[in-house]
C-alpha cells in the first residue's frame, strides 16, 4: 500500500456539485449543465488518475484536460439516461431552461403531463433539446481525444495504460449512439432496453481501445 497526496479541490469541487444539484429544480442554462459535469464526474476522473501517479500539475495538463473533457461527455450522459426517472420522482428537470426556451418545451411542472396526453409538439420540442445536449457530450468527448494524440500513453510507474482510465468514455459514447438512433427520444422504453448484442459490442470496443492504447 502506498499513500496518495490527492488534490483537495477535485474533492471540495465534487461536493460543489452535489449541493449546487440539490438546490435546483432546473438548471439555469447549458453552461450550468457542463460546469456540474465537471465538477462531478471530470473531478473523480482526475482522481482517477492521481491514483495511478499523474498529478495535476503543469507537467500532466494535458490529461486532466482530457479527464475533464470526458467528465462533462460522461456527466451529461449521465444526466440523459436518468432524466425522465429523476423528472417523474423528484420533478427536476435535467434539461437546461435556456434550451427549453429555445426549443419551446413545457415547464417541469407540465412537462410530464404533455407526454402522457402524448403531445407531439411537446415530444418534437423535447428532442430538440436532447440533440442539443447530445451535440456538446459529443464535442467534449471529440476534444478529448484530440487531446490524446498530444497526451504520454504510460503513468508515471509506467506499469499501465494511462488510457485504461478513460474506457468509461466509450459507454457513454454507446448510449449517445442509441439515443440518435431512437431520435434523441427520452420516452422511447426501447432506449432502455439494452440488447445482449450491445453489450457484446461495447465490451468488444473497450477490449480493442485498451490494446491499441486509446478510448
Amino acid at each position: 500500500d502506498r499513500n496518495i497526496d490527492f488534490t483537495r479541490c477535485h474533492f471540495e469541487d465534487i461536493i460543489k456539485s452535489r449541493r449546487t444539484d440539490l438546490d435546483l429544480s432546473q438548471y439555469p442554462d447549458m453552461k450550468a449543465l457542463e460546469e456540474h459535469a465537471m465538477w462531478s464526474c471530470g473531478s473523480l476522473f482526475q482522481l482517477v488518475l492521481e491514483s495511478g501517479g499523474i498529478k495535476t500539475d503543469e507537467r500532466n495538463n494535458v490529461q486532466h484536460q482530457i479527464a475533464k473533457r470526458l467528465g462533462v461527455c460522461h456527466g451529461l450522459t449521465n444526466a440523459l439516461r436518468t432524466s425522465i426517472p429523476v423528472l417523474s420522482t423528484t420533478g427536476k428537470l435535467v434539461l437546461p431552461r435556456d434550451l427549453c426556451v429555445k426549443h419551446g418545451v413545457s415547464s417541469p411542472r407540465y412537462l410530464l403531463s404533455a407526454l402522457g396526453m402524448g403531445d407531439e409538439e411537446c415530444k418534437r420540442a423535447m428532442k430538440n433539446v436532447v440533440a442539443d445536449i447530445v451535440s456538446v457530450a459529443r464535442s467534449n468527448l471529440d476534444e478529448a481525444r484530440s487531446l490524446q494524440k498530444q497526451s504520454p500513453s504510460a503513468l508515471k510507474d509506467g506499469t499501465k495504460s494511462m488510457n485504461s482510465v478513460f474506457l468509461p468514455a466509450l459507454a457513454s459514447e454507446t448510449f449517445l449512439d442509441r439515443l440518435e438512433e431512437h431520435e434523441f427520444d427520452l420516452t422511447d422504453r426501447n432506449l432502455r432496453n439494452v440488447s445482449t448484442m450491445e453489450h457484446w459490442t461495447c465490451g468488444l470496443k473497450m477490449m480493442l481501445a485498451a490494446y491499441k492504447d486509446t478510448f
